[in-house]
């Protein structure tokens, strides 16, 4: 998902980056189970940032559907 979402940017950023994002969201998700991040948050997280977002900023999707 994070290689769509950093080509959809206006900013995107280079491939070592975006590999230390993801490690760095995957290990602020590891008590979100799996359930927390489908097709539905995919598309929310494509249509609601312009720029590449912080590791917080990708994570509170991830909580806001654990709510619903």
């Amino acid at each position: 998902m994070l290689e769509k979402l950093n080509a959809s940017v206006a900013s995107p950023v280079g491939p070592d980056t975006l590999w230390m994002r993801a490690c760095f969201l995957a290990e602020a998700g590891a008590d979100l189970p799996a359930a927390a991040w489908d097709q539905t948050v995919d598309r929310k997280l494509l249509r609601a940032f312009k720029f590449m977002p912080s590791v917080p900023a990708l994570h509170r999707p991830l909580h806001k559907r654990l709510a619903e």
